[in-house]
């Protein structure tokens, strides 16, 4: 939010990608629906119609928070975090977050993320929750965008394998490298490396899977 000034004065498109665990790690407890319904209802009335690409919590990894209490996990970066936390804590941590995010879509051009996806079951399941609080805020006549898209970032190299996956544009090449390059080389303090396996899975990703389209789930 501190960031949208800046956003507005340099003429952006929209925002690509709003990292939604910052309002988790700037407080000492769970903020609630309401809180993240504020902030994400401020993000697209100021960006006033132009996308705004919300990432749902993607807690773990270099990313901790104290009142979470998270057991320590053997692989913090690609293992018991983001997607699979959230769908584990649907109640008080998911739910939540797409009420607020379903809500605020009523005002602006909101488009969901979902990190660390590394299988289609996990995609199915955020969006069979998704449906669930559509349906849900149908019967209390809440307000939300029918047909809002929902889609993923495509940065683990199970989910580049898997023909049913296909992810907004908005970093999802530079994560997918990353990650791929992590567990290809020791260190990543130089230029980016790419090796031709690599080559053929953001192939195999986002053209042949896409037909070149890149369609959004």
């Amino acid at each position: 939010i501190k960031d949208l000034a800046t956003v507005i004065q340099n003429d952006a498109g929209g925002i690509g990608l709003f990292r939604s665990e910052f309002i988790y790690l700037e407080k000492d407890r769970y903020p609630t629906e309401e809180e993240q319904f504020s902030i994400y209802k401020t993000a697209v009335e100021t960006m006033a119609g132009k996308r705004v690409i919300i990432r749902t919590l993607d807690i773990g990894g270099d990313k901790e928070i104290p009142y979470m209490g998270l057991e320590k996990d053997e692989n913090p970066f690609l293992g018991y975090r983001a997607i699979r936390l959230c769908l584990d804590r649907k109640e008080d941590i998911y739910k939540p977050q797409l009420r607020a995010l379903l809500r605020a879509s009523a005002y602006g051009n909101i488009r969901i993320m979902i990190p660390l996806v590394t299988c289609i079951d996990e995609l199915r399941e955020a969006k069979a929750l998704i449906e669930e609080i559509k349906a849900e805020l149908d019967e209390k006549n809440i307000a939300y965008k029918k047909d809002i898209q929902v889609g993923i970032m495509v940065e683990t190299a199970a989910a580049s394998l898997l023909p049913h996956l296909t992810a907004p544009e908005s970093g999802c090449v530079q994560d997918f490298n990353r990650y791929y390059n992590y567990g290809l080389i020791p260190s990543l303090n130089r230029n980016v490396f790419r090796h031709p396996v690599q080559e053929q899975l953001c192939n195999s990703a986002f053209i042949r899977k896409t037909n070149g389209r890149g369609k959004v789930l």
